[in-house]
């Protein structure tokens, strides 16, 4: 965010919405405003402080894009009525002072429960990164909870109510530099974590394939390893001092070998450094699908004072990323979605196998997600062309908000015009719904009341 001396340049400026920021100088709440620049398309932010002047930035470079999101978000409807705040932890519920940001941490505001216990268990580190999300050694002194301390931790995560924490991911500094690490992954097993995340850099696990497979045996579900690029020496250089393309294959190496099947790639994407390699990576994740699952790309987060002008060669949006993608693959991966829209859809599936019905309820803007099809031809493709996924958005809200109402459907209206036999298994059950609904537990009934649905789509 940098500061302008002038209001001129926002005249004619399409308001899309205004909001509440804070000023960079002071921290005070100031009022903004969401508006695209006509000489540019892009979506910028203008903020201004009574004591600081005005400040603004830039949030995508699509304004049609930018649009499509605030709409689609409120025409899926997946975050209306769609609380799942925790009424109770163990250390009890923040009381309300000055507001977000300054009480950081769970008070009676927040709109969803955190999903994801998230433990630095450490902030030691075997690299020394020019860019490092964590800033991890900075403090020039070991910081490290003891493994007792850690149970604590989850245990508070776990004890919320009525939702608690269901994924753990142990990050750092490096977590791998523990030597309990497989113990602490246990215990988070134990205490009712569903998925147990690591993430790493990768150096132990490409030189040690056992410990691999003991943090596999022990819970881990998924390594989030850092992968900033693919065989681009100088790349790697800038950004984590020394070339570590080798010692990333040795890892995806490591994890064939003792049958370990989830790994996440996760990028820190530098405007003007590694930009370039977006295109690269998803071909490496699609010539290793067996066991890579996904890419979370992660674009740089400036902070501080800077001028404009630095901020425009620096500042890389999830806007950039979005048109990397689609550059490199033609326009083959589809739409992208708010994570925010799968909302009711996450808790539905989840209360179908009797798991924590927890829901992902960020800001439209704080990020997006989709799912990539890998076709015979090892080509990319849309998951559009297989299914309607907005059809199964609305369809997934509204049984999910028949749930919370407890009510029951009408098979009839919902089977007209669909052959159940094409279905094989779900013919089988959505017969038996029929013949003899009250037989069923509810949850059997929503369920292949839901799936009967879907097919449609």
């Amino acid at each position: 965010m940098t500061q302008t001396n002038s209001q001129s340049d926002r005249e004619n400026m399409e308001i899309i919405r205004t909001t509440t920021s804070l000023c960079p100088e002071c921290m005070e709440h100031v009022p903004a405003e969401i508006v695209v620049d006509p000489k540019t398309n892009w979506v910028m932010m203008y903020k201004t402080c009574k004591d600081h002047g005005e400040f603004k930035d830039k949030l995508s470079i699509n304004s049609e894009e930018y649009k499509w999101q605030q709409r689609f978000t409120t025409e899926i409807g997946s975050t209306v009525n769609n609380s799942t705040k925790p009424e109770t932890v163990s250390s009890g519920i923040k009381k309300i002072d000055k507001g977000c940001p300054y009480d950081c941490g769970l008070c009676s505001n927040h709109k969803s429960a955190p999903n994801i216990c998230l433990i630095d268990v450490t902030n030691r580190c075997n690299l020394t990164c020019p860019i490092c999300f964590a800033n991890a050694s900075a403090a020039g002194y070991v910081v490290e909870p003891t493994f007792d301390q850690i149970v604590q931790i989850m245990k508070h995560f776990r004890s919320m109510k009525p939702i608690p924490a269901v994924l753990l991911q142990l990050s750092g500094g490096e977590p791998t530099m523990r030597d309990d690490l497989p113990e602490i992954i246990r215990k988070g097993k134990e205490l009712g974590f569903t998925e147990l995340m690591v993430t790493t850099n990768g150096v132990r696990f490409a030189k040690s394939p056992e410990l691999i497979r003991k943090c596999k045996d022990a819970g881990m579900n998924a390594i989030y390893l850092q992968f900033d690029a693919t065989d681009a020496p100088e790349v790697w250089k800038k950004i984590r001092g020394v070339n570590l393309w080798p010692l990333k294959q040795k890892v995806i190496e490591n994890c064939r070998k003792v049958g370990f099947f989830g790994i996440v790639l996760v990028p820190t994407v530098a405007k003007g450094i590694n930009d370039n390699q977006i295109g690269n990576i998803l071909d490496y994740a699609r010539d290793n699908s067996d066991i890579i699952s996904g890419i979370i790309f992660q674009p740089v987060s400036l902070t501080g004072r800077i001028s404009f002008e630095e901020l425009m060669d620096l500042r890389y949006t999830t806007s950039d990323l979005k048109k990397a993608i689609n550059e490199h693959t033609g326009d083959a991966i589809g739409q992208f979605y708010p994570i925010a829209t799968s909302a009711k859809m996450t808790q539905l599936l989840a209360w179908f196998d009797e798991m924590p019905t927890f829901s992902m309820t960020s800001h439209n803007d704080c990020g997006f997600c989709t799912i990539i099809i890998i076709n015979d031809k090892n080509e990319f493709e849309a998951i559009e062309n297989y299914f309607d996924i907005t059809g199964i958005m609305k369809w997934s809200n509204k049984v999910w908000d028949m749930i919370q109402k407890r009510e029951i459907p009408k098979p009839t209206g919902l089977l007209k015009g669909i052959d159940l036999s094409k279905f094989g298994v779900l013919y089988d059950k959505i017969g038996n719904f029929i013949d003899d609904m009250t037989s069923l537990g509810y949850r059997q009934i929503m369920k292949a009341y839901y799936f009967a649905g879907v097919a449609r789509y």
